[in-house]
């Protein structure tokens, strides 16, 4: 069976325009895999239809800024009204997070979610979008002791230290010129 990649393509990206919840993170390598934003999405797609909140938000994208503070500062909101969408990212700072358990560590990111969906209160969003219900059936999702744990990722590689990449090729190619 030959697989058309345009057709695949068009069909992940169907399949995309249907989800209304997106997470993602700016993520530095020293909480790898500890924090992994996939497990929100994975745990509350299923559950969350933002219709049933009203109008005003038919998609909702949300980022995790992990970073060191010498780096850029990427937290803030937007709305989009034609779109309906709602993009908002927060900070938590690396060091809370350094030498975290992950259940202290999705227990953190839980707060900061639901600070996100009090943020969308605070946005000209429409007045029939009712944040609080939403945020009380996330509430109810982050009420299972271990909602998250069959949704973390099994054998993850290891991160990839760009330096020790880096030192390799540099000994391979050393290798063919000598």
């Amino acid at each position: 069976m030959t697989v058309d990649p345009e057709e695949l393509m068009r069909q992940q990206q169907e399949a995309e325009e249907q989800e209304q919840l997106f997470v993602t993170g700016r993520i530095s390598q020293e909480v790898y895999p500890e924090v992994w934003p996939a497990v929100f999405e994975d745990a509350l797609r299923p559950v969350i239809d933002l219709a049933k909140y009203g109008e005003g938000v038919q998609k909702f994208y949300f980022t995790f800024i992990v970073l060191s503070n010498t780096v850029l500062e990427f937290e803030g909101e937007h709305y989009d009204e034609e779109g309906q969408v709602v993009e908002i990212a927060i900070r938590i700072p690396l060091e809370e997070l350094l030498g975290t358990t992950q259940e202290a560590t999705i227990r953190c990111m839980e707060q900061k979610y639901l600070e996100a969906i009090d943020r969308i209160g605070e946005m000209e969003v429409g007045d029939s979008f009712d944040h609080l219900a939403f945020s009380a059936d996330v509430e109810a999702v982050f009420a299972e002791s271990d909602w998250y744990v069959e949704y973390l990722p099994k054998n993850l590689p290891e991160f990839v230290n760009a330096d020790d990449l880096l030192a390799k090729s540099k000994s391979f190619s050393s290798g063919l010129t000598g």
